[in-house]
């Protein structure tokens, strides 16, 4: 296991290439069953998983299978002739936009473990998407995020893009959540590389909104 010698892992840049030697070289008569897992998940996300496309251990399917039915078969005939750089270069543009949904389950996830951990502002029953008819804008719109607990609810937002979050976000949030009637609000926003300082200001002046930046949640 990694976990028992995280300073083995991390002082060997050629473990990976190791352990693949060995599997290669050993495949066909050993009876090895390699489990992977480690406390520190940004070794395991930058080394060993990237999580976007092959998800968690030892959960790994959905977003395979998310990423492989998204990407793969429109660039089979390419990785087929081992082009794998074309096709890297026909997927790369498209990950961002890829990874906003995935973003979003991490940030799903997160909230939960806050939930269990007794750090989340909202003592949620359960959290989902929400879209619906907004009667004042005449539209369809959604939120990312929504959790209730009786009068009391949390509205979330999950932004992937590299520039750091303004404070429009979190004004459409709030616009949107008076939708609901519910007496206490409070609200979650998770960035990839941080927030505004309109953003920031903004949230000190309310006192109801909590910033998320990923590296963050990685350390959780």
């Amino acid at each position: 296991m990694i976990d028992e010698y995280p300073y083995v892992a991390r002082a060997s840049k050629s473990l990976a290439s190791t352990l693949q030697f060995l599997i290669d070289k050993n495949k066909d008569s050993s009876k090895l069953f390699l489990i992977l897992c480690g406390s520190s998940m940004s070794y395991m996300e930058d080394h060993v998983l990237a999580y976007g496309i092959v998800g968690g251990t030892p959960q790994i399917e959905d977003n395979m299978f998310r990423f492989w039915y998204r990407f793969v078969p429109e660039n089979t005939s390419i990785i087929s002739r081992g082009a794998t750089d074309l096709a890297y270069k026909r997927i790369a543009p498209q990950l961002s936009f890829y990874m906003g949904g995935v973003f979003e389950e991490i940030c799903k996830q997160y909230l939960w473990r806050l939930l269990i951990e007794d750090e989340c502002a909202v003592n949620f029953s359960d959290i989902g998407r929400w879209w619906g008819a907004n009667p004042k804008t005449k539209s369809q719109e959604e939120i990312d995020m929504i959790g209730t607990d009786k009068d009391t609810a949390l509205f979330a937002e999950c932004k992937w893009p590299s520039e750091k979050v303004d404070l429009g976000v979190l004004e459409t949030l709030v616009e949107r959540s008076t939708l609901f009637s519910f007496k206490k609000k409070h609200f979650y926003l998770f960035a990839k590389t941080g927030f505004t300082k309109g953003c920031i200001d903004k949230v000190v002046e309310m006192g109801n909104v909590t910033l998320v930046v990923y590296e963050d949640m990685l350390k959780v």
